[in-house]
């Protein structure tokens, strides 16, 4: 791995305006150049595996009844009760942003799946997260 342009396995596979845009990933003799402008490449679907997601989510329920048409519920839930953290699958929000020359950042998982996804509510790969609740059904 390295800079592109001084990679001969690099030029040798790719134009350099398209290096210049998309870089290079070399690595004992494989190369992973960008195709050619106006072609598609010939990667298959799922080349890249992300890593494994186990979420494991808990809820109890208390159903207290008051007399016959009334309930009340009671709702304990727990979000990631094993609190591991999850990480998105490398990917970038455009094209622009991955640049596999640079290893320092090329392949970087840094954030959970609902925050890669721009929903950082309670969702896949966050912390622990605790909800009560009470309902009265009538």
């Amino acid at each position: 791995m390295g800079n592109a342009f001084g990679n001969p396995d690099c030029r040798a596979h790719a134009a350099l305006a398209d290096l210049e845009t998309f870089g290079c990933y070399e690595k004992k003799g494989t190369v992973l150049v960008p195709p050619g402008s106006g072609n598609f490449g010939t990667m298959g679907r799922n080349l890249f595996r992300g890593p494994r997601l186990d979420n494991w989510d808990f809820s109890l329920v208390k159903d207290t009844h008051f007399g016959e048409r009334v309930t009340m519920q009671l709702r304990a839930e727990f979000f990631n009760v094993t609190n591991h953290p999850h990480f998105a699958s490398p990917q970038a929000t455009t094209l622009f942003n991955v640049d596999p020359s640079v290893s320092s950042t090329f392949g970087f998982a840094g954030a959970t799946p609902d925050v890669a996804a721009a929903n950082p509510v309670i969702g896949t790969g966050g912390p622990r997260n605790i909800q009560l609740g009470l309902k009265f059904i009538f």
